[in-house]
């Protein structure tokens, strides 16, 4: 997967933010795993504080927390093109969903690599949109041929 970051970074210069819903405090793990595989870029990890208590859903806090820094991204950086890459294990996908529903003219494209989990959901929620903009892959070529169909369309 490195190599799609940086075929991506070589050809198209975008700032890269690495979104997970990880806690602030594993950020020298994660620091050390992109500086070592991934080309630099932006890492949103939620705070300290983001604790959550017995009768909280994770799941649903994840997608409000990955909903509100996407949002972020969106209005701060208002002329780039964004292409979303996740996985269907940590909400990635609903959050990517909700964007391009807020964001259509900006999400160019959806990315989702599948880890085995949750096979079926994932299917039912991308017919809820374009399968042009949304796309399941398993190996790093997957996602090279997926992203550059992407970029040419743009």
């Amino acid at each position: 997967m490195p190599d799609v970051f940086f075929l991506l970074s070589k050809v198209l210069r975008p700032k890269f933010f690495y979104l997970s819903g990880g806690l602030e405090f594993l950020r020298p793990h994660y620091q050390c795993f992109i500086d070592s595989y991934y080309p630099t870029g932006c890492i949103l990890l939620a705070p300290w504080n983001f604790v959550l208590a017995p009768w909280v859903n994770a799941r649903h806090a994840i997608f409000n927390y990955k909903v509100k820094r996407i949002s972020q991204i969106v209005l701060q950086e208002p002329e780039t093109n964004i292409i979303c890459i996740g996985d269907n294990s940590c909400a990635d996908l609903d959050a990517y969903l909700w964007a391009y529903r807020q964001y259509p003219d900006r999400i160019k494209g959806i990315f989702i690599r599948d880890t085995g989990v949750e096979g079926l959901r994932t299917a039912n929620r991308i017919k809820q949109v374009d399968n042009y903009v949304v796309r399941i892959f398993s190996t790093a070529k997957e996602l090279q041929v997926g992203i550059r169909d992407a970029i040419l369309n743009i």
